[in-house]
């Protein structure tokens, strides 16, 4: 992922943080997926790139350089010709909604952290038989500019 942020504090610990971020997701197709959905299929790797927008309510501990940090994000799919049937119709859906759990580090003007997203949209845009969700783990690092 790549992109910006800003800090809004409150108070001393408390504060908000909205970002801006493009985000490629990999994945790998599952045996039965491939068994229901055969045909077309070139490759058995997805990759799904994303504008992210994450709201954060961050918490900084009573650690100075630590913080909690959760919130929703909302996400537009970039690359929305992506199709994975003969019938080319797309197999996601163009928007994500999902929640952010995380824990960052801050030294002066550097950020560091990890963050699991968890999916609340059903992003299967061929079928509403099967659900496909979005579960990332996120390994950042940040510079803080002013």
């Amino acid at each position: 992922m790549a992109g910006a942020f800003a800090e809004i504090n409150f108070t001393s610990k408390w504060g908000i943080e909205p970002e801006v971020l493009f985000s490629q997701v990999s994945s790998q197709t599952a045996s039965n997926f491939s068994e229901e959905y055969q045909e077309g299929i070139n490759s058995k790797d997805i990759k799904l790139q994303y504008m992210n927008i994450p709201i954060l309510l961050t918490y900084k501990l009573p650690i100075p350089i630590l913080s909690l940090q959760l919130g929703p994000q909302f996400g537009t799919l970039l690359n929305k010709n992506n199709s994975i049937t003969t019938s080319g119709a797309n197999a996601f859906k163009s928007g994500d909604f999902s929640m952010v759990a995380g824990a960052q580090v801050n030294l002066l003007m550097l950020k560091a952290g990890i963050r699991y997203v968890y999916g609340i949209t059903n992003i299967n845009d061929i079928t509403d038989a099967d659900t496909w969700k979005t579960r990332t783990f996120q390994i950042y690092v940040g510079f803080k500019i002013f």
